[in-house]
C-alpha cells in the first residue's frame, strides 16, 4: 500500500510637517499613494525563530519538542523561520492551522530524521488551509519505510525550492520511502502546487488531489512504486485535474510516473483530466515503466473504475 505591525514608525528631525485634509477612496487601494502592500507591512509580525523556542539545530539533540512549540504559537499569517543547522526532528502534528510560511536558508538548514530504520514522519500536516514551504532541506536519513513529510485535508499549499534526500540510504525493501506525501483525509486535498524541488531516493506522492500542480521537480533514484505517484488508496474516490509538467525524472526504481488503482482491488474510483506533458525520463541503468496507468496488480478484479480525460 502506498500508504505547510510592525508600528510604522517615521523618523522626523528639524523639519516642518504641515498636514493637510484629504480623503481616501477606500474602494481604490492605489488612493492618494496609499497601497495594500504598505499597509500589510505595517501589520507585519516578525518571524517565529525555532531556536527562540529552544531548538539548537546542532544535528545532535531533538528539536522536535522546540519545533512543536514553534508551531503550537503561530498564528495565522505567521513565518516560522529556521537559521542554518541540522534539526533532528520526528512526528512533530500540525493541525488547524491557516497561511503558515516555513523558510529557512536553502540547504544550509536541514530537517532531519533521528530514527535509524524506523517508518516515523518528520512533520504532519492535517486540515491546513495556507500553507508555504521554501528553502528548507529534509533528511530522511536511513529510514527504513515511508517516512517523510505528510498531509491530510489540507488546501493551498506551496513547496517551492525545497530539496528531500536520505544522506545514509539503506539497502532496498519492498516499501515506499516518503519525501512528501498527500494521504486520504476525510476531504481532498486543493490547489497544491509543488514546484522547483530536487527529491533523491524518495517518492513523492500525492493523492486524493482536485487541482495538483507538479512542475519542474528533479527526482533522482525514487524509491520505490512511482517517483511520482498518485493512488487511490480507497474504494470511491476522485483524483483530478493533475498537471505533471516539466519534470526530471532519473532511474527510478519503479515506474517514473504512476497513476495507480492501488490497492488494485479499489471499486468506483474515477482519475479525471490527469495531464502529463514535457517531462524527461532518463534511464541509465536497466530500464522500469516511464509512466504506470491502470491498476497496480492487472490480475485483480474491480468494478466501476473510470479514466476520463
Amino acid at each position: 500500500m502506498k500508504a505547510i505591525v510592525r508600528s510604522l514608525v517615521f523618523g522626523l528631525g528639524l523639519m516642518t510637517v504641515n498636514f493637510s485634509p484629504f480623503q481616501l477612496d477606500w474602494g481604490n487601494p492605489e488612493s492618494n499613494g496609499i497601497t495594500c502592500s504598505l499597509v500589510a507591512n505595517v501589520w507585519a509580525r516578525p518571524a517565529l525563530n525555532v531556536k527562540k523556542f529552544g531548538a539548537k539545530g546542532d544535528g545532535v539533540r531533538n528539536d522536535s519538542a522546540a519545533i512543536a512549540a514553534a508551531f503550537a504559537a503561530a498564528r495565522s499569517g505567521d513565518v516560522i523561520s529556521f537559521p542554518a543547522g541540522v534539526y533532528i526532528c520526528n512526528d512533530v502534528n500540525v493541525v488547524n492551522k491557516s497561511k503558515l510560511t516555513l523558510k529557512g536558508q536553502g540547504n544550509s538548514t536541514v530537517i532531519r530524521n533521528g530514527i535509524a530504520n524506523g517508518a516515523t514522519r518528520l512533520l504532519t500536516f492535517s486540515t491546513v488551509n495556507g500553507l508555504t514551504v521554501q528553502d528548507l532541506s529534509f533528511d530522511n536519513r536511513s529510514i527504513g519505510a515511508y517516512g517523510g513529510v505528510r498531509f491530510y485535508d489540507t488546501e493551498d499549499v506551496l513547496i517551492d525550492r525545497t530539496r528531500f534526500f536520505d544522506s545514509a540510504p539503506l539497502p532496498l525493501g519492498s516499501t515506499d520511502r516518503y519525501s512528501y506525501v498527500f494521504g486520504n483525509g476525510t476531504r481532498p486535498h486543493k490547489k497544491i502546487r509543488i514546484t522547483n524541488n530536487v527529491i533523491d531516493n524518495l517518492q513523492l506522492e500525492v493523492d486524493f488531489g482536485q487541482g495538483v500542480t507538479i512542475q519542474k521537480n528533479t527526482l533522482n533514484r525514487s524509491v520505490r512504486t512511482g517517483a511520482i505517484g498518485l493512488f487511490t488508496i480507497d474504494d470511491g474516490v476522485v483524483l483530478e485535474n493533475y498537471l505533471i509538467d516539466a519534470n526530471t525524472i532519473v532511474d527510478p526504481v519503479g515506474a517514473a510516473i504512476a497513476v495507480n488503482i492501488d490497492p488494485s482491488d479499489n471499486n468506483d474510483v474515477s482519475i479525471r483530466n490527469i495531464r502529463i506533458t514535457n517531462n524527461t525520463i532518463s534511464f541509465n541503468r536497466i530500464p522500469t515503466e516511464a509512466i504506470h496507468i491502470g491498476p497496480g496488480n492487472s490480475s485483480t478484479f474491480a468494478t466501476g473504475n473510470v479514466y476520463e480525460g
